[in-house]
Formats: C-alpha cells, structure tokens, sequence
C-alpha cells in the first residue's frame, strides 16, 4: 500500500484596503494602497508604548512626520473599519525601498493587521522577527530612515 502525502494547505492571505485624502506623496501618487494581512502568518502585539516612542521620535526627527489623511480602511472582507483606531505606518528607507505598517491600538496593545508591498509580506512570510526588526528600526534607528509618515484618521 502506498504512503499517503501530507496535503499542504496554503493560506491565503487578505488585503486591507487603506485610502488616502490625497496621495502620501513620498509612497507614490496612488490614495489607495493595499496591505496584505498578517493574521496567518505573525500574531504581532506591542505595548501602547510602542505607539508614545513613535511619537516622541516624530518630536526629535525632521523627517517623521504625523497627518491625519486616512479617508477610508476596508478590512479583508471589504468590511469599513469606521470607530477603530486604526494607523498607518509608511517609511522610506535610505536603502531605496519603502515599506508600510497598517496597526491597530486595542485596549491591552497595538497588534499589526498588515504590511504593505508584496515584498515586505514575502519576507516577513519566510522570517516573522523582520517584522520586529523593521518596527523597532523606526523608533531606534531614525538615522536608517529618509521620510517616515504616521497616518492617522481623526474620528
């Protein structure tokens, strides 16, 4: 009698939906971009803190900047997201490439609902602590960074 395969079954992944007043000109000059969803492959909570250390390097840093130009955010079920304290995190680094990090803040932490470009999920996919890595990067090492814009819907 022949063995049997283990089936594999491959996850896929959502997008959240995330459109701009305007465009974040630095990121392209698109308003809507899409942030592949984390849930399948990383469980990512930080402390509320993480959202204060942000701010303060916003504070020191030249090139951080907050706006309030989020319209509209659509969770993977095309669901609004209207009443959810939802913030976008899009940077550039002096590496050329941009990344972006879509969070929530709940009540007990900040959990990250996704990422944005393709790339970044591929690489958090293959690695999750990149995803750490990048996130404490932009509140410890602003030197690595050209522009940083944290995004944020007034309610």
């Amino acid at each position: 009698m022949a063995k049997s395969r283990p089936k594999f079954v491959r996850l896929k992944s959502g997008v959240w939906t995330v459109i701009f007043k305007g465009s974040p000109g630095y990121f392209g000059d698109r308003p809507a971009f899409r942030f592949k969803d984390v849930s399948n492959i990383v469980d990512l909570e930080v402390s509320l803190q993480y959202i204060n250390k942000l701010m303060n390097t916003m504070r020191v840093e030249k090139h951080y900047t907050l706006t309030t130009n989020l319209d509209k955010i659509y969770d993977p079920r095309k669901i609004g997201c209207e009443g959810r304290e939802i913030y976008a995190i899009m940077g550039k680094s002096r590496q050329l490439f941009s990344i972006g990090i879509l969070l929530e803040v709940l009540p007990d932490g900040v959990k990250v609902l996704g990422v944005w470009p393709d790339f970044f999920y591929e690489l958090i996919k293959n690695k999750q602590d990149i995803l750490f890595t990048f996130m404490r990067d932009l509140t410890e090492h602003p030197e690595n960074w050209t522009y940083v814009e944290l995004s944020l819907k007034l309610i």
